[in-house]
């Protein structure tokens, strides 16, 4: 077995399998001849592709020592003979057959046996074999670490020992379900989906830009703010790829309101709960960009609670399981325009004045789980729902419901997937 430049490795047990009119010493030297002096890798076959990456990693500058190198690769046996027959038609035909057989026999068709694309049997200039398809996604995922301006197309091509007509109808192939017709094409499609996952769970850029192979580290080890800012403009270099006169940030705020806007639909209505569903944000991160960008969603939340008798920041932080965000709460409370003199003045418990949608939600949620009618208030939040009465407690349940009672609410939720 010999090396090549570290790249290529050709075995005495690999195959070549081909049919010819011409002497086989001939043929031969025809596709040498192309591989080694057509420099537009579309118009050399497959076999001479192959062919041209050796001559590429052989060591030698001229094309005569070029050509005396790869001759002494490759050993040529006649394996069966051909008589003519009456029409060509016929003689092409019996070629055909005898060269499957031969690709059947030795297995050539196979990367790990030799150098035909397909079983054979047909006649004329075949464009391309096929790629391992697992191969070609993992150096295609590899690709991606490239920034475009390093031309990671040409990188891919060095990768292969094909063309590029031949790697290109590969992706094809490989990806059709996408539709694809070019590397670039699969290149942004597989960015876009990377980062659009990673923006909507609430990474920073930097870390976004980490997880897709962005370099910054020190060289050190250390990882700072300069290097944190190097990660990020090149995940933006990315993304400017991907999208043309859009700002990241922006972008990113969209992603992320409309993915808790759905939550909220859902029923999940504290920072603790929704941060469990953002694999880049904490509990303090969801109440930041719930105080920033969805303020009106936030600040009805507080009025609940203040309603249900929670009138504290503290008492507000300990019912959102949010203990160590008091001061948060109490310095959006400040600055948010609610009239709490009136709301102290709504006195005892009035549900229609006061439960909002995000309320009726988390309860269709909670009803499934719940013990009774006092159970599923408390784990929506109520406060003293013991010293309620009875009729206080239906009236609750039955705002909460749109007039069912917790029975038949309890029978209708708990029988579909919500």
């Amino acid at each position: 077995m010999k090396e090549l430049g570290n790249k290529f490795l050709v075995s005495s047990q690999l195959s070549y399998v081909g049919q010819t009119i011409e002497h086989a010493t001939d043929r031969y030297n025809g596709h040498l001849e192309t591989s080694i002096y057509d420099s537009m890798s579309k118009k050399r076959s497959w076999f001479e592709n192959i062919m041209h990456k050796y001559a590429e990693y052989s060591g030698h500058d001229t094309p005569s020592e070029i050509a005396s190198h790869i001759r002494d690769l490759f050993e040529i046996e006649v394996l069966q003979v051909i008589k003519a027959q009456e029409t060509n038609e016929i003689t092409q035909k019996l070629g055909g057959q005898a060269e499957k057989f031969w690709i059947g026999w030795t297995h050539s068709q196979f990367e790990e046996f030799g150098f035909n694309y397909e079983e054979g049997g047909r006649t004329g200039r075949m464009t391309f074999r096929r790629i391992d398809p697992i191969l070609l996604n993992d150096i295609i995922e590899q690709s991606l670490l490239i920034p475009k301006k390093d031309k990671p197309w040409q990188w891919v091509i060095r990768q292969l020992p094909l063309g590029e007509v031949a790697i290109t109808k590969n992706i094809k192939e490989v990806y059709k379900k996408y539709g694809v017709n070019s590397y670039m094409d699969i290149r942004y499609l597989k960015l876009a989906d990377r980062i659009k996952l990673l923006s909507e769970h609430g990474y920073e850029q930097w870390e976004i830009g980490l997880v897709l192979g962005a370099q910054g580290e020190s060289p050190t080890g250390s990882f700072g703010t300069p290097e944190r800012s190097r990660v990020s403009r090149q995940l933006r270099r990315w993304f400017a790829e991907l999208h043309d006169n859009i700002d990241f940030a922006s972008w990113q705020e969209e992603l992320i309101s409309n993915r808790m806007k759905a939550l909220i639909e859902r029923g999940y209505i504290t920072p603790s709960e929704l941060a469990t569903h953002f694999e880049g944000m904490n509990t303090d991160e969801v109440f930041n960009f719930l105080s920033n960008h969805l303020s009106e969603y936030l600040k009805q939340i507080l009025i609940s609670l203040y309603r249900k008798g929670y009138v504290s920041a503290s008492q507000m932080a300990s019912q959102l399981q949010f203990s160590a965000g008091y001061s948060k709460i109490y310095a959006f409370l400040t600055k948010i325009d609610i009239d709490f003199t009136a709301l102290k003045q709504e006195a005892g418990l009035l549900p229609d004045s006061f439960i909002f949608s995000f309320e009726k939600k988390a309860a269709t949620r909670l009803i499934k789980n719940s013990l009774d009618e006092k159970d599923l208030l408390i784990k929506l939040g109520y406060k003293e729902v013991y010293s309620l009465s009875n009729h206080e407690v239906r009236n609750i349940i039955n705002t909460l419901f749109d007039g069912m009672s917790y029975k038949k609410a309890k029978n209708f939720y708990s029988s579909r997937i919500l």
